[in-house]
């Protein structure tokens, strides 16, 4: 019996190697390598992106989705434009203990925004007098197809530690008309509370600060 199975085992081997030809060989087929400018079908790959959906996405990723900055008690943006550029003040607010509320403005050109703001506070926590502070900074930055982005920053530094967040991104498109680039702005000096012909008056030429239409991108 054993006798047998070798027997057709050797003839199956047989017929094995007789139906492969002499000359096969394992070959490796190459690849051919995609074009070198070949773009990513990936949507969210930068290339697919446009300007603002690119700075969303790394707003997003850097400082996380942006919070209620009125549930938080901050001031926000405060965007303003045109004359209004100037409506809002600088603030400085002294309290008890050496407490304190700062308010500064950023003023560009054509638009303004808290660019910081800080309030501190004592509070209680397990019989223990704790530093509760709380603000905000903000930075405008060019987009290259016109305009300004506008980004604010939320951040607390409590006993839990310091911890930023997005408050809100916004991009700011000037409107420019002919003609508006200088208005005359009447000023009066050396007179005191004297009265002075109009004529008398110093005509100074200022920069106009054109009106600017605010897009929230981001936040409330």
């Amino acid at each position: 019996m054993n006798l047998l199975f070798f027997i057709n085992l050797v003839i199956y081997t047989s017929h094995i190697v007789s139906s492969q030809s002499p000359n096969q060989t394992d070959e490796i087929v190459p690849t051919t390598p995609p074009p070198e400018d070949a773009i990513s079908t990936n949507p969210t790959s930068p290339e697919n992106m446009d300007e603002d959906q690119q700075i969303i996405t790394e707003s997003i990723a850097k400082y996380g989705l942006p919070q209620n900055y009125k549930a938080l008690g901050l001031p926000g943006p405060e965007l303003e434009t045109g004359w209004d550029i100037y409506s809002v003040s600088n603030e400085l607010i002294s309290g008890e203990s050496g407490m304190y509320t700062l308010k500064v403005r950023t003023i560009a050109e054509d638009f303004s925004y808290n660019g910081r703001y800080e309030d501190t506070k004592l509070r209680m926590i397990k019989d223990q007098e704790t530093i509760l502070t709380k603000g905000q900074f903000g930075e405008h930055f060019e987009r290259k197809s016109g305009g300004y982005y506008i980004r604010i920053i939320g951040y607390t530094l409590d006993e839990n530690g310091y911890r930023q967040f997005l408050i809100n991104l916004s991009k700011a498109k000037t409107i420019i008309e002919e003609g508006t680039s200088e208005l005359p702005v009447t000023t009066i000096s050396d007179y005191g509370d004297t009265d002075i012909p109009e004529s008398e008056a110093e005509i100074e030429y200022g920069a106009h600060p054109h009106p600017t239409i605010f897009i929230s991108l981001l936040g409330v």
